[in-house]
């Protein structure tokens, strides 16, 4: 069996996006997902996305680099959006489906794609965590994913990468596990952030809910205020104000990198 695909980048944060709708792909084929998305042997991404339209416009599924299913992803939505654009779906605007949230979307001039995410930001609480005998306080926030975040942490870069490992598998946030964000605060307006992603389980180029969960956490802190720009190693997002207290719009723009087909598949779907 031949799969279609399409490959998407959102600043740098890549997705292997697939048409499901009707409904060839079981989404507890965690083997297919995880091999998908291995660099150098498959097509490789941080994730993969299917699109159906059993609720609202449509609904989107997110799975991890690891293959297991992700609660919500910000980059992914929004290439899910375009991608349902292309397939005829939505135009500007649209409603979908994650996990039992329901999410706008709006699309403008063609480039700039923006989706409501929800957040919880009256449950931020503070961690103190030791690493290499020196204590950080870290800020968790719920912004669809669970994400642990540091501002102004002074790690060094040969730190920061086992730093990260030990937050992301640390007891207290056990068995779900954490993102980890180190956000650096230039301005009122201008935060810059880099992302250690569960699933993926390195640095990513660019996180959504990531850039969200920083903004909560510094406008809890009094630190920012919106319309804040989230720069990433993979550009830059924008967060603004929501449609509500408990969510924020991110906006920035994604792109179809290529369409393809993979030959002589075999979809087993697990049982």
């Amino acid at each position: 069996m031949t799969l279609q695909f399409d490959k998407y980048s959102a600043h740098g944060n890549d997705f292997i996006v697939i048409d499901n709708r009707n409904h060839t792909i079981q989404n507890n084929n965690n083997k297919l997902f995880h091999t998908l998305c291995q660099r150098r042997t498959s097509v490789g991404a941080d994730g993969v996305i299917l699109i159906d339209t059993d609720k609202l416009d449509f609904t989107a599924h997110f799975f991890n680099a690891d293959g297991l299913p992700a609660l919500m992803c910000g980059n992914g939505a929004r290439a899910a959006v375009d991608y349902a654009r292309r397939l005829g779906i939505i135009t500007t605007e649209g409603r979908f489906w994650v996990n039992g949230n329901v999410h706008d979307a709006e699309i403008r001039n063609n480039t700039s794609i923006g989706v409501e995410i929800h957040h919880k930001s009256l449950n931020i609480t503070k961690h103190q965590l030791m690493f290499q005998g020196n204590e950080y306080d870290g800020f968790f926030c719920d912004t669809g994913v669970p994400h642990l975040v540091f501002i102004n942490a002074n790690i060094t870069v040969e730190q920061i990468l086992d730093f990260a490992r030990m937050i992301r598998n640390a007891p207290e946030f056990a068995p779900v596990g954490v993102n980890v964000n180190f956000v650096h605060i230039s301005d009122a307006h201008n935060i810059s952030i880099k992302t250690y992603e569960k699933g993926v389980e390195d640095f990513t180029l660019s996180c959504g809910t990531g850039a969200v969960a920083a903004v909560c956490v510094g406008r809890n802190e009094a630190w920012i205020h919106l319309p804040v720009n989230v720069h990433s190693e993979g550009g830059t997002l924008q967060v603004s104000e929501g449609n509500n207290p408990n969510s924020l719009w991110i906006w920035g723009t994604v792109e179809k990198v290529y369409s393809g087909i993979i030959d002589k598949l075999t979809i087993k779907n697990e049982k």
